[in-house]
């Protein structure tokens, strides 16, 4: 990166600046300002040098320039700048010559300016140009509408990059698991040495780190590699965009076989302040769309008749649609209110952070209960044979979710019911219904767990048997079935009502006589009291004998 010397005079500053000499290299790129007080100066140039210079050293070491053009040590500089003055009426015919020669562009400059003042109007000028290129005023005003824009500001400001220092350059969104490239050349350059994506963060490989930027966490990565000699280690340069604490995007520049100089560093810098401030839009805008997107599911699950037009409008602003298909995941705070407008950041990062991200949408329903919605398009989550979630993955998610917001509200208890099965976010109203079901029962049949499933639970999650009768039921048998011989007697009724209640089909299975099944029978009518006329008693007390593991 830098900017061309007939860029720079283009400029209101510099038009008192006048070109003595080498008016055929205006087109030479300045990539470092330098100034010479002393006649070896020239020695220690690298190339690409605007040089500043009063002209007092020339006047007193004449010899000094005419020994820089014979050494070569001018002949790579961008140009030179001599304050206008005595000095610089001194300077011998020869050596304008040989600017003129070299196409090294001899520059007068006013007698008042400062060195200090052109070393700023010139960073001035190259930032400004960095802007522009990036559309940074675009990346800071425009408000985030969707991933296309995300998508096409990323793309436009690496391009940028690329096209400032001619170093290919790359971001990789961590939630999406997506890169984006300034160009094939990225690619084509780690192609030749053998990198995973992580290794531009975390190599696996034999490394040197140096630490460019200290509040940019902006790192140098080098590989070792003993069979390259001599020849110069492949290098790149990687930032990380962090925003509330979470890892968002790394922005990787691959060096190759070179370092970026000081003017590519400027541009690599002015891209991760864009893009930070492009991810924090981006986190600003997805608490703000949560709110919204909780307003929209409040209005959906009201009981009130609302017109459909407006729910579908609200839907489509939300960038959802009705006949989406979702798994509904319900969330429920245990052992204090965790007030919703305070904790929704951290819930909103914990999803974001999580392994079921990346299809998931979150919205409280109250105080201390939410629901998380995942879309069954684009769901990072495997599914079953049936086309379910699959159940441990999910569950596997889930508790990462919990890990992450326990991290930061340690008081925090949650627990949580599931249905796996995809249906339109039209049914939700009844998908948490059955949430609400499979939590009643699951706690009360699974105390020692907090996430349950609604498959998990069959038939006991259609009935709703009232809170209090359940509790009492599984109390009494868990209490009963301490005692080995009444275990005995509760997996016989089990097996007995599962063979429509006949004594021969029971007598087989369990492998006993008839007789002693009778009798099994006759104790187990006095522990637990059954109605044999009621069916639905006796399909309560089959239902919970079958979950006791008897």
């Amino acid at each position: 990166m830098g900017i061309q010397v007939q860029q720079l005079l283009n400029l209101d500053y510099f038009q008192d600046f006048h070109v003595l000499a080498g008016r055929n290299g205006l087109q030479r790129e300045v990539q470092g300002i330098v100034t010479v007080d002393t006649p070896d100066a020239f020695q220690w140039m690298t190339g690409k040098e605007l040089v500043l210079a009063t002209g007092y050293v020339f006047q007193k070491e004449p010899q000094c320039l005419r020994d820089a053009f014979r050494d070569g040590n001018i002949a790579n500089c961008a140009a030179m700048m001599i304050q206008r003055g005595s000095y610089l009426n001194n300077l011998p015919e020869e050596t304008v010559q040989n600017f003129e020669e070299l196409g090294i562009p001899l520059i007068s400059m006013p007698y008042y300016v400062s060195f200090q003042d052109v070393t700023s109007q010139i960073t001035t000028a190259v930032m400004d140009r960095c802007f522009r290129d990036f559309g940074v005023v675009d990346a800071i005003n425009e408000p985030e509408d969707g991933e296309s824009y995300k998508h096409r500001k990323i793309q436009h400001i690496l391009k940028g990059v690329e096209k400032e220092t001619h170093f290919p350059t790359m971001l990789f969104d961590v939630r999406s698991e997506k890169a984006y490239y300034s160009s094939d050349d990225f690619l084509l350059e780690v192609g030749t040495i053998a990198l995973e994506i992580t290794d531009f963060w975390k190599p696996s490989v034999p490394f040197t780190r140096h630490l460019i930027c200290d509040y940019m966490n902006m790192e140098r990565f080098r590989i070792l590699n003993e069979d390259m000699g001599k020849k110069p280690r492949f290098s790149w340069i990687t930032t990380p965009i962090t925003v509330n604490g979470i890892t968002e995007a790394y922005l990787v520049l691959v060096e190759s076989r070179e370092f970026i100089n000081h003017y590519d560093e400027l541009s690599l810098r002015t891209a991760y302040l864009i893009m930070q401030q492009l991810y924090e839009n981006i986190y600003v805008g997805q608490n703000v769309g949560s709110a919204g997107f909780e307003n929209f599911i409040r209005a959906l699950l009201d009981n009130s008749e609302i017109d459909r037009e407006k729910l579908i409008y609200q839907a489509n602003t939300q960038g959802v649609s009705l006949n989406d298909d979702y798994i509904c995941i319900y969330f429920k705070q245990t052992n204090h209110d965790i007030c919703a407008k305070n904790a929704r950041p951290v819930f909103l990062d914990a999803l974001r952070s999580s392994t079921i991200h990346r299809s998931a949408r979150l919205a409280f329903l109250g105080e201390n209960e939410g629901v998380i919605l995942l879309s069954s398009e684009g769901c990072n989550i495997p599914t079953d044979a049936v086309g379910h979630i699959d159940k441990t993955a999910l569950e596997s998610g889930i508790l990462h979710f919990q890990e992450i917001v326990t991290e930061h509200l340690p008081e925090a208890e949650l627990c949580y019911s599931t249905v796996r099965e995809k249906h339109p976010l039209s049914d939700l109203k009844d998908n948490i219904q059955k949430c609400l079901d499979v939590l009643h029962m699951g706690k009360i049949i699974f105390p020692e767990k907090n996430i349950w499933d609604y498959d998990e639970l069959g038939p006991l999650a259609w009935i709703r048997i009232p809170e209090k009768e359940l509790e009492e039921m599984e109390s009494h048998y868990r209490e009963l079935s301490r005692d080995e011989k009444n275990e005995e007697t509760l997996h016989t009724l089990k097996v007995y009502l599962e063979n429509n209640m006949n004594f021969s089909l029971t007598a087989k299975k369990l492998d006993v006589h008839i007789n002693t099944v009778r009798s099994r029978i006759s104790r187990a009518e006095e522990l637990v009291h059954i109605d044999w006329d009621d069916y639905i008693s006796r399909i309560k007390t089959q239902l919970l004998l079958q979950f006791l593991h008897l």
